[in-house]
């Protein structure tokens, strides 16, 4: 399958590329976004408690070395989460969501609320771990090897007839 063949190298470089720096910025970034837009005040959109939950986690988890941030929203949390009352907290917000209840505005959850604040708070003033230097000649050959397994044919017979054949080389004087 072609997915398959394209996806396996881009998923076995990403280890190698991680950014913990450019990923705390850019889940900080999301956290600080979403927590001043939808979690302020004494009611707040509880459905939006998971456009925070994920980012503030995950900059915990790259704060501690961790790697690769997990997908798995309940991985992150075990991972990171080490405050019980705010794990069960999360533990019965996930729950109300997988029965369908409807997440609308409602009063604010303590233990969330006061942790977000919090953390929201921390992780803007602390600096993310450095991220260390990477060559960009590995990401090229596997971008092209990319390009070329999903539309090699296209390509080649593009290449082929924009390339001069024998008879339309270059021209001399003698053949004008």
């Amino acid at each position: 399958m072609v997915f398959e063949r394209v996806s396996r190298p881009r998923r076995e470089l990403a280890a190698a590329y991680y950014s913990p720096e450019a990923c705390h910025y850019h889940y900080l970034q999301m956290a600080e976004n979403n927590h001043r837009d939808y979690l302020r005040g004494s009611e707040v959109w509880i459905k939006k408690y998971f456009y925070v939950l994920r980012p503030v986690p995950a900059c915990r988890g790259i704060e501690r070395g961790h790697g690769v941030v997990p997908m798995e929203f309940s991985r992150l949390v075990e991972s990171v989460v080490d405050e019980e009352d705010l794990r069960q907290a999360v533990q019965d917000l996930l729950r109300r969501k997988r029965a369908g209840e409807e997440l609308d505005r409602g009063p604010r959850i303590a233990a969330i609320s006061d942790f977000l604040d919090a953390e929201v708070r921390r992780l803007s003033t602390n600096k993310p771990p450095p991220g260390g230097p990477t060559s960009i000649e590995t990401l090229d050959r596997v971008f092209l090897a990319s390009l070329l397994d999903v539309y090699g044919d296209s390509i080649r017979q593009s290449a082929a007839a924009a390339s001069p054949g024998p008879s339309r080389g270059k021209r001399t004087r003698r053949s004008r």
